[in-house]
């Protein structure tokens, strides 16, 4: 009976694991704000594809919509319960634009954080 209970418990930890690095795979798209030279702002739009999750690692691509640091990226990063992290890797890196990284939350199927873009870090918020 207790190795049956144990074994119930077991599964069903394991069973959420699963659930989760799944909930985050998926496309996320929204705008970031970038200042103009001549005063004002622009809001550039990004999203980000996470093609795989698994055992707290992250892997994907990130896609940014500006004329300057526009491009697709591929990304790695981690996550551990809600938290992500992840910044862009290889030799896709625009001269100039600094490197993309990302520290937030998913939230149901949100993605909300501060993305370091073009060298600073600014407020972003990506949705499903």
């Amino acid at each position: 009976m207790k190795f049956s209970i144990l074994a119930g418990l077991a599964l069903s930890i394991c069973s959420t694991c699963v659930y989760a690095q799944q909930a985050l795979v998926g496309k996320y798209s929204g705008s970031v704000s970038s200042p103009r030279t001549s005063g004002g702002t622009n809001q550039i739009g990004m999203s980000v594809d996470i093609t795989g999750a698994e055992n707290g690692t992250l892997k994907g691509t990130i896609t940014s919509g500006g004329r300057d640091c526009g491009g697709n990226f591929p990304i790695e990063g981690t996550y551990e319960g809600n938290n992500l992290k992840f910044k862009m890797i290889g030799s896709g890196k625009v001269a100039g634009c600094g490197d993309l990284a990302f520290e937030g939350v998913a939230e149901g199927d949100k993605v909300v954080g501060k993305i370091v873009w073009q060298g600073s870090p600014r407020d972003i918020r990506l949705s499903k």
